[in-house]
């Protein structure tokens, strides 16, 4: 169903994980595009809005993948096991979803429209897990009676090509150039990720009063469901050298990593992604003026860089133990190959 012109919705997270949306009438330019509230029931919002434009509205649809999306955030944010950064990224799905196929009976979707959902988004990389959600979505539905019709991603999935897995391996000259070039901030983010071999959330998160004795104690929030609940990382070297520096910054805070008002840093904040877009910015321009390679790499790719150096250096079982995986076979997807070396040279080391 399409979505009615100049009828917006808005949606936002409460503090408590619910989903709130709300709908509104936007008028023409003349007018200065001034929004009209219209309340956050779809059916009321429509019947509203056809009374400001003067036309006939067709209603709301019953049961529509909206109405099946929000009694899955409701069950997802007060009694489901995931994590909050599982939940956060299935919102972030729905975003680009939601005004596809968010009006339309969820009994009535069909597997040509999520083909057809595939290949016309700009990035297929993101539609898959979009897609992959909306599949997770429908068996919600189906397994409590929501939806009758046939889940319109089963079997097909597999039949959307597209490479979901990085295999970028942070070199140490891209490293230390971005290194070089970052403001304090992004610096300690950049060091504290490589040296305790984080996710970025689990450097986010990571306080002072999680060190226990000569270890700190990280919380593993994308596994603690079904795996290891935290990892134990040893403070020695320069890993306890740099606990120690962020202990004697000026401002005092609660987190490792912290801003100038001893804030926590969330990578996804703006101001965090600004400075890190400078950061690298300049990397590749004095990469560039010395005819060095330089490619752009993201914060999350420091874990695998750290994996690969551990595992070349010290063994896979040490790499593992690092990054708190069950398995070696996790891990394994984290080596990435270096130049003069091969991939199973790592794998084969055990040095520790």
């Amino acid at each position: 169903m399409t979505t009615p012109p100049n009828l917006i919705t808005r949606r936002w997270t409460r503090k408590s994980g619910e989903v709130r949306c709300c709908y509104y009438y936007r008028k023409g330019r003349a007018e200065g595009r001034a929004l009209i509230k219209l309340g956050s029931d779809y059916a009321e919002a429509v019947r509203k809005y056809a009374g400001i434009i003067g036309v006939q509205i067709e209603p709301a649809i019953p049961n529509s993948v909206e109405d099946v999306y929000r009694d899955y955030m409701k069950w997802a944010t007060t009694s489901s096991p995931l994590s909050t950064r599982t939940i956060k990224d299935r919102q972030g799905y729905w975003a680009n979803l939601g005004p596809v196929y968010g009006q339309c009976c969820i009994d009535e979707l069909e597997p040509g429209s999520v083909f057809e959902y595939f290949e016309l988004r700009s990035s297929q990389a993101s539609a898959k897990k979009e897609l992959k959600f909306l599949q997770t979505m429908c068996n919600w539905a189906k397994s409590r009676g929501k939806m009758r019709g046939a889940n319109p991603c089963s079997g097909i999935m597999q039949q959307l090509p597209v490479s979901e897995g990085r295999s970028i391996y942070v070199e140490d000259t891209w490293y230390q150039l971005a290194l070089q070039h970052s403001s304090e901030l992004v610096r300690n983010a950049l060091e504290f990720t490589y040296l305790f071999a984080n996710r970025p959330d689990e450097t986010s998160k990571a306080r002072f009063d999680h060190i226990e004795g000569d270890e700190l104690v990280v919380e593993l929030a994308k596994t603690k469901g079904k795996g290891l609940k935290e990892k134990r990382v040893h403070l020695d070297g320069p890993r306890l050298d740099f606990i120690s520096r962020m202990r004697r910054k000026s401002i005092s805070s609660f987190y490792i990593v912290s801003d100038e008002q001893g804030q926590r840093v969330r990578p996804d904040q703006a101001k965090f992604k600004a400075a890190w877009k400078a950061a690298r910015d300049a990397a590749a321009a004095e990469a560039k003026a010395l005819g060095i390679p330089f490619t752009r790499f993201q914060l999350r790719d420091i874990r695998a860089k750290a994996a690969t150096d551990i595992a070349r250096d010290h063994g896979i079982e040490a790499a593992r133990l690092m990054l708190g995986h069950t398995t070696q076979k996790q891990t394994a997807a984290y080596i990435r190959s270096v130049k003069g070396a091969g991939k199973m040279a790592f794998l084969n080391a055990d040095k520790g």
